[in-house]
């Protein structure tokens, strides 16, 4: 029997509820995935800020190593 003014049948309104249910549903899986792949972007992300982190350090200490040499030489050597 038709639902009255809506001239559809009962089950034609609940199966237009699940479909908008099922794409829903496709829509959080979709989102789901997008957020975890930028969940395993930012690690990555945090690896290389580490490893930029390393080599700035490295090169703060390789600075200190050659600051006295650099004291030492003639300003004049120096100039560009």
């Amino acid at each position: 029997m038709a639902e009255q003014g809506t001239g559809e049948h009962p089950w034609c309104i609940e199966a237009n509820t699940l479909n908008k249910f099922v794409d829903a549903k496709g829509l959080l899986k979709a989102f789901e995935t997008k957020i975890n792949t930028m969940v395993i972007d930012l690690g990555l992300l945090r690896e290389d800020q580490n490893k930029l982190a390393e080599k700035v350090c490295t090169l703060e200490a390789k600075i200190h190593e050659l600051s006295p040499v650099m004291d030492g030489l003639d300003k004049k050597e120096l100039q560009i």
